[in-house]
């Protein structure tokens, strides 16, 4: 939401410098003329030109070019081919026609009046630089920001060139906008057109406790987006001067509904429909936010989702409600609070990170209860036949680490499933098989108990305890779960190992024994696990 306000601010400040440009050139298209010299209009012109120069190289990084010209007297300015272009040489926004009617006749040393700026085609251009991961062009767009090198020996802006001098906005609308992306890859750049953009904006005088106001402070109101499935309401103020935002209330929606996805570019309808991507999201955001400096803002914020679904493989994810609530202050993103309802049962969490250190220091406590796995399996399971994976899990995380470097990553978690199918466990029915246990199932019964505890450690999930029970096996199993998917455990398991968890007491010193003389260890994959024999200590191919 940030990042659309930037654009936003950046597309303002395109319209009303080009459009005063427009303006200053229109009036002077014959300077030699005696008219024009009776008039003054040579002066007004040069006091306009270098305002807007002045403006433009005083907040903007990207610069300011346009192709033609027509002024249609006595106020109206229409400027075609306009384009905003970063020092990198990235084009960052592209515009067909910006129209500029003007409320007034413009004098020197007194802020030129716009009445209405309105931006007919055009299109932002998001590329993706494949070694940095940031927006090319975009980081820094506004001077003295996070991200230009002169930030923070840039002088202050003379007062001549302020914006609460210079400018005067009172609408800006904004139709047929494209979003074009990059994500860097090679691939073509996905395109998403219709966005529109109604806003109001007018001069915010008075302070008060609730609401910021005075010299530069404009009061804003306006609706964004691409219908239909993407809108964006935001009430608030901005002072053009310091460029710090204040929203009362700045509201997202989104909604990927069938008739939504229709609409979308083809590829992009295809993928989401592959992924059975769909649901509802509303997002709230209030708080003041300094543009140049975003992180140092004081803010909160919520997130809303219902009957949302995500879909990969044979699995798919749905989400009936999620909640969510978020407080940014002092450099620190909060997540406060996190609740769903998904699968039949619930998730909690809790976290934050602290986005001004440079290791983007953070945590992360989750709770999951009595969630379904048969609802995870994407197709239905045929009546009469049992699922290939089913069960109530229930788990616990707390971790903490980097945004930056996984190598800081740590943690601890268990692991709990009740009345389960567990056969699709990686390696499970491979073990079985090579302990001779027979069948793990028996028709109609769900049976099967887990119990894991792990760490977590940079290279993935250390199993230090697990049990894992089914009516013919018992096993017990400690090693590496990768977050590549690899797989190195060591499990004991077999129909000896059945014995001794009937045996109690007694059972743990055979256990000590079975643990020399019967173990298993399997490695590859999550998908195509391999599992060899290692009797008394000495491993063999099975």
């Amino acid at each position: 939401m940030k990042k659309s306000i930037a654009i936003i601010i950046a597309l303002v400040l395109t319209a009303a410098a080009v459009g005063a440009v427009v303006l200053g050139v229109s009036l002077t298209a014959d300077r030699s003329s005696p008219v024009a010299r009776a008039l003054g209009l040579n002066d007004l012109r040069d006091y306009i030109g270098s305002q807007i120069v002045g403006v433009v190289n005083a907040h903007l990084v990207p610069q300011i070019a346009f192709e033609t010209i027509d002024y249609e007297a006595p106020g109206t300015v229409r400027l075609g081919g306009v384009t905003l272009t970063a020092p990198s040489g990235d084009r960052v926004i592209d515009v067909s026609t910006l129209v500029v009617t003007l409320a007034e006749i413009p004098e020197r040393g007194k802020a030129i009046r716009i009445a209405r700026v309105e931006v007919e085609g055009g299109r932002v251009n998001l590329s993706v630089d494949p070694e940095t991961g940031s927006i090319r062009g975009m980081r820094p767009l506004v001077k003295g920001s996070g991200g230009d090198p002169g930030g923070a020996s840039q002088a202050p802006v003379p007062e001549n060139l302020r914006l609460s001098r210079v400018l005067v906005l009172e609408e800006i609308k904004i139709t047929d906008l494209d979003l074009v992306y990059d994500d860097g890859s090679g691939a073509d750049p996905l395109t998403l057109s219709g966005f529109h953009l109604a806003m109001d904006i007018v001069p915010a005088t008075d302070a008060s406790a609730e609401a910021p106001g005075g010299q530069g402070w404009y009061e804003l109101a306006f609706t964004s987006g691409r219908r239909p499935g993407l809108e964006l309401d935001v009430e608030g103020r901005l002072n053009i001067d310091t460029l710090m935002l204040w929203t009362r209330r700045a509201e997202a929606t989104i909604d990927l509904s069938p008739g939504t996805v229709s609409t979308l570019p083809p590829a992009l309808a295809e993928l989401l429909r592959e992924h059975d991507v769909r649901g509802r999201a509303q997002a709230s955001f209030s708080g003041s936010v300094p543009l140049r400096d975003p992180l140092s803002g004081q803010a909160g914020g919520s997130l809303s989702m219902t009957d949302a679904s995500f879909a990969s493989g044979e699995f798919r994810l749905p989400v009936d409600r999620l909640g969510a609530e978020v407080v940014l202050g002092e450099g620190a993103l909060n997540l406060s609070r996190l609740d769903a309802s998904l699968l039949g049962g619930s998730l909690q969490a809790t976290g934050g990170t602290h986005l001004t250190e440079q290791s983007r220091p953070a945590q992360l406590s989750l709770t999951i209860t009595d969630v379904d796995l048969e609802r995870l399996l994407r197709a239905t399971t045929p009546a009469g036949q049992d699922p290939s994976l089913a069960g109530l899990l229930s788990a616990t995380v707390n971790a903490t680490g980097s945004l930056r470097d996984r190598e800081q990553l740590a943690g601890a978690g268990t692991l709990k499933v009740r009345d389960g199918i567990l056969v699709r466990t990686p390696g499970l029915s491979a073990v079985a098989q090579a302990a001779e246990v027979g069948s793990l199932t028996k028709p109609g019964q769900r049976t099967h108990k887990a119990d894991i505890e792990f760490d977590l450690v940079p290279e993935g999930a250390k199993i230090t305890a697990s049990r894992l029970e089914t009516p013919t096996m018992l096993a017990r199993g400690v090693g590496l779960v990768g977050f590549d998917r690899s797989l190195d455990l060591r499990v004991n398991a077999g129909p000896l190992e059945k014995l001794q968890g009937m045996l109690g007491q007694a059972g743990k010193l055979i256990g000590k024994l079975t643990d020399q003389l019967v173990t298993y260890r399997v490695t590859g994959t999550i998908s195509e696990p391999s599992v060899s024999v290692a009797p008394l200590g000495i491993e063999v191919a099975p």
